[in-house]
């Protein structure tokens, strides 16, 4: 049963026979599924074919979470000043490893950070310094997920 479908579940699946099995190229499926890429006509080229502000150099683990530490955005005040909130200059990034094998990743940044962290998944609690720079190296347990924490110039 799934919480809010009436009546029986019918599930869709596929037999393949041949090759050994492949977690990778199974999740990129999966995730290609999921999101199919859009295509858009553009009057003029980008100067690059395709470029990423964060990758990873490790094909069984995904980028989850890019985001800011804090919420920067002011709501539900009114005042006569403007309402001009600090930039976050303090990002998570949180990474997973999907298919089942310890690695050691290097996460690539935009912009160098001044210190990376790891963190626990609350975000609350140090586990370890990571270094700095624009490459930042995670050691990753078989379906760990990462939070790397770091501050900007």
């Amino acid at each position: 049963m799934e919480p809010g479908i009436d009546g029986r579940y019918i599930f869709d699946y596929a037999i393949a026979g041949g090759a050994a099995f492949d977690s990778i190229w199974t999740r990129k499926l999966g995730a290609d599924f999921d999101l199919p890429l859009l295509t858009q006509y553009v009057q003029s080229p980008p100067s690059d074919a395709s470029r990423s502000f964060f990758s990873v150099d490790r094909p069984n683990v995904e980028i989850v979470v890019v985001k800011p530490a804090t919420v920067s955005a002011v709501r539900g005040e009114v005042s006569a000043t403007p309402l001009d909130p600090p930039v976050s200059k303090t990002f998570i990034v949180r990474l997973q490893e999907f298919a089942g094998q310890s690695t050691s990743v290097r996460l690539k940044l935009p912009v160098a950070a001044k210190n990376a962290s790891l963190v626990s998944l609350t975000e609350d609690k140090l586990l370890r310094q990571l270094g700095t720079g624009n490459e930042i190296s995670v050691e990753l347990r078989a379906f760990e997920c990462a939070t790397v924490k770091f501050d900007v110039q």
